[in-house]
């Protein structure tokens, strides 16, 4: 058997699962995300000292969405840390970016006081996301709050240890559900039983973008400075950590390049990774890192390094798609 994750790109087709996790209720298996645990006396200021947000402002069963970058000050992994207590922090990151997580955390690992553990094959993971979301947990879990946001449960139901967060990236009202991955079909299930309609990756990946999240791996990687990828807000600047001092040499003077989200403005397959983007005199300005399909439009969407100049909401520039200019603009919605 091949290494890896078995996933389904769709369980029906995309719209309609793009139209349950919007308007009622969605389920994604996000079991294949980098998962870490961080326990020691010195987690914490190990922690502080690898991921570019100030973490001792977490209390126990709080969180925060921050960065990991290289010594050049690029983007390793965009994550989700957790305080489970003050020597127990989680860590989630992206499934692409788990095994370059896990080398960069070990290659700074002190001698002592510090263990980390790559939890990834010992918790199944399903995220829960649309407007009825909440109604289908309580059918499942009655009894147990649901987490608020950026909130960490540890609930025993049954004598079965689970985890509940809420990270809210992709923008719904929702949470997620971790549990002992033998059980990750049950409680999957579980869900679907109570009214969440199974939704695959692409279904997934579609609604990020219409978010304009971007994603690590894709959309940014290790040569990716924050700044260009509109992630600052998660960066502390009065703190030291691995990655600082490049990141702060380079925000005087600012980049001259940002990611921007596009949207095309006529019928067009989806846009590509590696397609030429031009503007109104058919000059090569960017190329696209991600895109789709909208299914909310049904007209493509991605996201390109752009010059400045041309990320002003509206700009007018096309991409092109199997030797065809397709005519676009730059979208009204901010990245975050």
């Amino acid at each position: 058997m091949e290494e890896g994750w078995q996933m389904p790109a769709t369980y029906t087709d995309v719209l309609q699962e793009h139209q349950a996790a919007r308007a009622a209720c969605g389920i994604f298996d996000i079991s294949h995300l980098g998962k870490f645990c961080v326990l020691g006396y010195g987690a914490l200021s190990w922690l502080e000292s690898m991921l570019s947000n100030k973490i001792a402002g977490c209390g126990d069963g709080e969180g925060q969405h921050t960065l990991m970058l290289g010594d050049n000050g690029g983007i390793i992994d965009r994550l989700t840390l957790f305080r489970e207590s003050e020597e127990c922090y989680r860590l989630w990151g992206s499934a692409a970016l788990a095994a370059e997580d896990e080398y960069w955390l070990s290659a700074h690992l002190p001698d002592k006081d510090v263990f980390l553990q790559n939890e990834t094959e010992r918790w199944s993971g399903m995220a829960v996301y649309g407007p009825e979301s909440r109604e289908v947990f309580q059918r499942v879990l009655p009894g147990v709050p649901m987490p608020e946001p950026m909130q960490l449960q540890h609930p025993q139901v049954e004598g079965e240890e689970l985890l509940l967060t809420a990270c809210g990236l992709e923008g719904d009202e929702g949470f997620e559900l971790w549990c002992p991955a033998i059980r990750g079909i049950f409680w999957f299930e579980s869900f679907v039983r109570a009214g969440a309609h199974p939704c695959g990756m692409a279904t997934r990946e579609c609604l990020r973008q219409e978010r304009h999240i971007a994603s690590p791996g894709r959309d940014m990687n290790s040569k990716t400075p924050p700044e260009q990828a509109h992630l600052t807000h998660l960066c502390d600047a009065k703190k030291r950590f691995v990655g600082a001092p490049a990141l702060h040499r380079r925000i005087r003077p600012a980049l001259h390049k940002k990611l921007t989200p596009l949207e095309c403005t006529a019928a067009s397959p989806p846009p590509r990774h590696g397609q030429t983007v031009q503007d109104e005199g058919g000059n090569c300005v960017g190329f696209i890192t991600s895109g789709c399909t909208s299914p909310t439009t049904g007209l493509g969407i991605g996201f390109a390094y752009l010059s400045l100049h041309l990320t002003t909401p509206g700009t007018k520039l096309s991409i092109v798609m199997e030797g065809k200019a397709v005519p676009a603009v730059v979208s009204s919605e901010a990245l975050r």
